[in-house]
């Protein structure tokens, strides 16, 4: 029913062939979906840090916004920026932003105004 033919996304030169081997080498790993799904954590894990930060001790994080397939402009920006509240102890909604940089910069503005109108952050 099925036909399965074993080719190469590139060529690759192999001098020394050693299919034993290379089978241990891959399951020591757990295969070659392990390689890939490791690859996407490590990526994830990076998008994530530089998503989380602080600001003078309060938490902060830039989330996407869910836009239901509405055009991301300046009036529907792509990213929220949320705070953590100890007071209520939740995520609260601070403001939107259209990058990543800008979501840092905007946070630390707010939050420092915020901290001399002595508004609890």
């Amino acid at each position: 029913m099925w036909n399965y033919e074993k080719r190469l996304q590139y060529p690759i030169n192999i001098k020394n062939c050693n299919p034993t081997l290379a089978a241990m080498i891959i399951s020591q790993y757990g295969g070659l979906y392990f390689i890939k799904v490791y690859n996407i954590k490590i990526k994830m894990k990076v998008v994530i840090a530089m998503r989380n930060f602080k600001v003078n001790g309060t938490k902060v994080s830039i989330v996407n916004r869910c836009t239901n397939g509405m055009e991301i402009n300046s009036l529907n920006q792509k990213y929220d920026i949320m705070i953590f509240n100890a007071a209520y102890n939740a995520w609260t909604r601070l403001c939107s932003c259209m990058t990543l940089a800008e979501g840092k910069e905007i946070a630390a503005e707010r939050i420092e105004a915020m901290q001399q109108l002595a508004i609890m952050v």
